[in-house]
């Protein structure tokens, strides 16, 4: 049962990205992106990835920040390091555990970087 109601939150959460797709400023996709990460880290509690939940939430936070025009290098690597210390410690999926640490990098990377829209 915990399987089906997680995928039914990523599901829900992939509506989320697919709308964040249609925004055409920083803030609504962010905001939207918010709710994703959001609802992917509850997911993760029921699919019980824990390294996810983890690194799903601090890319939420990190959305925040970005959404607000604060998300700056030091923010960044704070952020990274608490993604990576975190996900690795909880980490119960062996490899397949690494890679939300992994996406979480990346998209840290990107929004520190990226500072507009494109269309």
């Amino acid at each position: 049962m915990n399987v089906l109601i997680g995928n039914i939150i990523s599901l829900a959460a992939a509506f989320f990205m697919m709308l964040s797709c249609m925004m055409k400023t920083r803030e609504k996709v962010y905001g939207l992106q918010v709710g994703q990460c959001f609802l992917l880290s509850i997911s993760s509690c029921f699919l019980n990835s824990y390294s996810g939940m983890v690194s799903n939430f601090v890319a939420g936070l990190q959305n925040i920040f970005a959404a607000r025009n604060r998300f700056s290098k030091n923010v960044m690597l704070l952020f990274l390091g608490l993604s990576i210390i975190l996900g690795t410690l909880l980490n119960n999926r062996g490899v397949i555990g690494l890679l939300p640490i992994l996406a979480n990098t990346l998209s840290a990377i990107c929004c520190c970087k990226l500072k507009h829209v494109f269309h």
